[in-house]
């Protein structure tokens, strides 16, 4: 499998013979998954590959369809998918994650709870 990517402009994301290309062979008994962390180090990769190709006269916006890398969070954040529908301050989504609590936002100048 490969990851790459592409700008409208010039095709292929590279600046001579570097570029942010991932190459991998795909499966449990192979190279694994291409994870949230991979993605995160090839688009640090592809950031100073595009900054070497513009010498910082560009803005890049880049831009992912919509794969499971988009779900990632913290190891301890709570997952709405894994939550119970009627909680209780004292129950953890699962056993040794974190416990629920009452938290307060910001709604314009106004808190909210």
């Amino acid at each position: 499998m490969a990851s790459e990517f592409l700008v409208p402009e010039w095709g292929l994301l590279r600046d001579g013979d570097e570029s942010a290309r991932v190459l991998f062979r795909a499966g449990k008994e192979r190279d694994g998954w291409f994870a949230s962390d991979d993605l995160l180090q090839q688009v640090d990769t592809a950031i100073d590959v595009f900054e070497g190709c513009t010498k910082g006269f560009a803005t890049a916006l880049f831009l992912f369809d919509n794969a499971p890398s988009h779900q990632k969070r913290a190891p301890d954040a709570l997952s709405a998918r894994k939550l119970p529908k009627n909680p209780h301050p004292t129950w953890r989504q699962n056993k040794d994650g974190p416990k629920m609590r009452t938290t307060t936002f910001m709604l314009g100048n106004q808190l909210t709870s």
